[in-house]
């Protein structure tokens, strides 16, 4: 993956400002000690960033699952919703010439019947 390259590029630039500065042999104690101690800070600050990220990717993970299922059940809802509607609309009998109402269930209540037999 490309954070895997990413990771091990930093972790190499990281390396070798470690090792140019214990390779210095003209170079302050507390210089270095500060060079070391700053490379560590930042090693620490990586391995934090890319934690916020695997979590980030695992909330995204979940949200979509979640929208996914939301999504199906309001297909459902819609689904019922119109057997509903088209249930009450009036049809015309053929023998009698008039009409005949089906069902007087409301979209609403045909929507909690779906979801309840959901679960």
């Amino acid at each position: 993956m490309v954070e895997d390259g990413v990771t091990r590029d930093i972790e190499t630039a990281l390396n070798k400002i470690v090792n140019t500065t214990e390779q210095s042999g003209n170079m302050r104690k507390e210089l270095k000690k500060m060079i070391f101690e700053t490379v560590s800070t930042l090693r620490n600050l990586f391995v934090t960033l890319k934690g916020q990220l695997e979590e980030g990717k695992s909330e995204n993970v979940r949200l979509e699952s979640e929208l996914r299922d939301t999504k199906i059940i309001l297909n459902g809802c819609k689904k019922v919703s119109n057997t509903v509607d088209a249930e009450r609309r009036p049809e015309t009998s053929s023998d009698r010439g008039g009409t005949l109402n089906t069902s007087r269930r409301t979209g609403a209540a045909a929507a909690q019947t779906f979801t309840e037999t959901k679960l």
